[in-house]
């Protein structure tokens, strides 16, 4: 017959096994996001503009079209839209992105900002933000 310690220390174990097996997805995502270089792509009207590693440098970049001016803010962590002469200004709005995946659109200056990592994607059902009733 078990003693009542018997059966914490059974608990215990069980509430250990199942903690560990929660985190272990988090785990692997802190490591390989180590190992991810993380590039800018910045497209004009549906064509590649430019290409930029995020490789610790800040600085601004712009892009400048007959649609008009966008300002970017590059830094280690991610990009942002700081200035846009477009009349909605969603795009500076938007803040940084700092997730691969993450985009960034002026829809006035058909202007497309992505971050991309050399790291394969996620499936979807790995990658849900939340969840609603």
């Amino acid at each position: 017959m078990m003693k009542k310690s018997d059966w914490l220390i059974l608990a215990a174990a069980l509430v250990l096994a199942g903690v560990l097996w929660l985190i272990r997805p988090l785990s692997f995502d802190i490591f390989a996001q180590r190992d991810a270089v993380l590039t800018v792509e910045i497209s004009v009207e549906g064509r590649l503009w430019r290409s930029i590693p995020l490789d610790g440098a800040e600085y601004r970049e712009r892009i400048e079209t007959e649609r008009g001016i966008n300002d970017l803010a590059v830094d280690a962590n991610g990009v942002a839209v700081v200035y846009a002469d477009c009349p909605d200004q969603l795009c500076v709005r938007m803040g940084k992105i700092t997730r691969p995946g993450d985009v960034l659109v002026c829809l006035p200056h058909q202007c497309v900002v992505e971050l991309k990592s050399n790291l394969p994607a996620k499936s979807q059902e790995d990658s849900i933000d939340a969840i609603s009733e």
